[in-house]
């Protein structure tokens, strides 16, 4: 399987990478996150038009893949259907949320829209966010107990097993807009996760309660 790095104009604090990835690309104002973690992209697309002078030329080596201003997708939709059709099917992204309210919902539901054809992975200074549904319908982490992590649905969501917290969700059916799902705990030391149909994200933080 084929890893990616995608940063987008989001939060800019620094995040903790997990992997070793075979391409990194940002999308415009995603370059200052980037340089904030300390990683250079192979690849920058969009409109450029968030990109100080200082920045391009730390872009020196990159392969800079320029839009129009005036565009019918976002730089963020550039960026993840240029590494779907480059045949990534794992990609995490950086700076999705933090920034402008409608792109930071935009980017949740675009990672969403697109599960049936990679697995998508948030990267926050604060969370982990695993969207399941599509590819990837199951999880185990294993995790230090008293972790939080909230269960956010993105439809109507049927879960078959949720193990590991401290208040039992197995066979629940879930719906967009509740709160049902949010702030658990981990009691025993694995999460084990897995949704009959439908799409959510799991966020989990990386700090205990």
């Amino acid at each position: 399987m084929k890893r990616a790095l995608l940063f987008l104009n989001g939060e800019k604090g620094v995040v903790p990478l997990e992997h070793q990835y075979d391409m990194v690309l940002a999308c415009d104002g995603g370059c200052r996150v980037a340089r904030r973690n300390s990683v250079k992209p192979q690849i920058v697309i969009g409109d450029l038009d968030s990109l100080p002078q200082n920045l391009l030329d730390w872009l020196d080596h990159s392969l800079i893949i320029p839009y129009p201003e005036q565009k019918n997708l976002s730089d963020g939709e550039l960026g993840v259907k240029y590494l779907l059709g480059c045949g990534f099917d794992l990609i995490d992204v950086v700076g999705a949320v933090g920034g402008r309210l409608d792109q930071s919902l935009t980017n949740l539901l675009l990672c969403s829209e697109h599960l049936g054809k990679a697995e998508f992975k948030l990267l926050t200074p604060l969370e982990t966010g695993y969207f399941l549904g599509g590819l990837r319908s199951s999880i185990r982490l294993e995790l230090d107990p008293g972790t939080l992590f909230s269960l956010v649905p993105l439809t109507q969501v049927r879960i078959g097993k949720c193990t590991g917290g401290k208040y039992p969700l197995e066979r629940k059916r879930l719906f967009p807009g509740s709160s049902y799902t949010v702030s658990n705990q981990i009691k025993a030391g694995r999460l084990e996760i897995e949704v009959e149909s439908g799409r959510l994200l799991l966020c989990v933080s990386r700090k205990r309660r």
